[in-house]
């Protein structure tokens, strides 16, 4: 599939003011740095000229991106949603999709150029790349501190396939500050596409659209919950590595990154396989003792295959599992730790109820079933394909400007 944007790009220049409130343009530093020594920094600065930097070499600008506000100033990507979080609007403007999308495979190709820069030196090397943010003081939290409360320095982390993201993604993101007390607040979010995947080939949506549609769902978190949000890529594949790019990306210190994981993958992070020398070697513990020291897990338990959905039946879930792992990995779970810990509620959350209807739960959508629903959809004018009761289903699982972006580049025709 191509993915070559089908509209003529025009990048308007963008402004140096900081972003008002409501959100217009928002300015970019993209940051290149790997988990290898003597980390090389590109310079941080704005584009004046509307100019579309290099996407073949490093260049010494960022690419420049901004979300546009769905209300207020400026001209909206996506007409404003009406009603909850479940109701969504009938008509989608994709205007500036496609400048999204050529932004999003300049930052790819970047990232690539990045990564042949920074192997010259260390073979080892991984490479980050900052694609998008509503706040040009991402991850700071906090702007005032005279008037608002003191920046925390702890950044929650979605990373995942998206291939698509769903309104399970978006609902995450809102519901992970459940798993924080108040003095960890507030929090900074971060939406993670690693571009290599351990146990994955790419197939489905490309990864400039996936992008393109991580930007979305960014985007209806800061409009809904008010979050700072920032999109990026990395060429890392394992968490240890992804922990490593983006600790150098924000500068060590007292930052902590919190990834948020569904159950199949904090069983993959424990899995001997991904770690050369396994337990008995010592360098899987070395390795994970390591990730511990700046970053934490918070798991969003799918439902448990024998019991009702409550937080106690997660609990017996992750007990369940500590009793299957080598001894030296059962450390990890030490609930006084606090380095593993479940979201609250998870499994309980529910989308779509309505008289007549229970919903669906969040803890049972998966990309996996968003991209067999959207199969379906006809492509043709007039041509559906799917059950009311799939509809329905759809509806409740998919942002409408996402789900318009798919039809638009027809990603999951089969």
């Amino acid at each position: 599939m191509s993915t070559s944007p089908s509209h003529p790009i025009d990048l308007a220049p963008l402004s140096r003011d900081r972003p008002r409130q409501g959100g217009v343009a928002v300015h970019l530093r993209t940051l290149a740095t790997h988990s290898g020594e003597n980390a090389q920094e590109s310079q941080r600065g704005y584009l004046s000229d509307g100019s579309s930097p290099n996407p073949l070499v490093l260049s010494d600008s960022p690419n420049p991106k901004w979300f546009r506000s769905a209300h207020g100033e400026g001209t909206s990507d996506v007409q404003r949603d009406v009603g909850n979080r479940d109701t969504h609007q009938n008509t989608v403007s994709l205007a500036g999709w496609h400048k999204r999308l050529e932004h999003a495979l300049e930052t790819l190709n970047a990232l690539q150029s990045d990564l042949r820069l920074s192997r010259q030196t260390d073979p080892a090397a991984q490479v980050f790349r900052l694609v998008a943010t509503n706040n040009s003081s991402w991850p700071n939290n906090a702007s005032d501190a005279s008037t608002q409360p003191a920046p925390s320095h702890n950044l929650v982390v979605l990373d995942s396939s998206f291939n698509p993201p769903t309104l399970a993604h978006q609902r995450l993101v809102s519901l992970a500050q459940r798993a924080f007390p108040p003095s960890s607040l507030p929090l900074s979010y971060l939406l993670l596409l690693a571009t290599s995947n351990m146990d994955k080939q790419i197939t489905g949506a490309s990864l400039a659209d996936r992008l393109v549609m991580m930007e979305r769902t960014a985007e209806r978190l800061a409009e809904l919950d008010g979050h700072i949000v920032g999109v990026a890529c990395t060429s890392a594949g394992r968490f240890l590595e992804k922990a490593q790019v983006i600790r150098r990306y924000l500068g060590g210190g007292d930052w902590r990154a919190h990834f948020l994981l569904g159950w199949d993958t904090v069983v993959r992070f424990f899995d001997e396989k991904y770690y050369p020398g396994g337990v008995e070697g010592g360098a899987m513990t070395q390795g994970i003792d390591a990730f511990f020291s700046h970053s934490t897990l918070i798991i969003a338990d799918r439902p448990h295959p024998t019991k009702v959905a409550t937080d106690a039946s997660s609990s017996d879930l992750l007990a369940d599992y500590v009793e299957t792992l080598p001894h030296p990995l059962r450390k990890y779970f030490d609930s006084d730790k606090g380095w593993i810990r479940m979201l609250p509620g998870w499994e309980t959350e529910v989308a779509g109820q309505s008289e007549g209807s229970a919903g669906w739960r969040y803890a049972d959508m998966s990309s996996t079933r968003a991209r067999e629903l959207l199969a379906k959809v006809g492509w043709i004018e007039g041509e559906e394909n799917l059950s009311e009761i799939e509809s329905r289903e759809l509806a409740v699982s998919m942002d409408t400007g996402v789900a318009a972006w798919v039809r638009e580049r027809k990603i999951y025709v089969t």
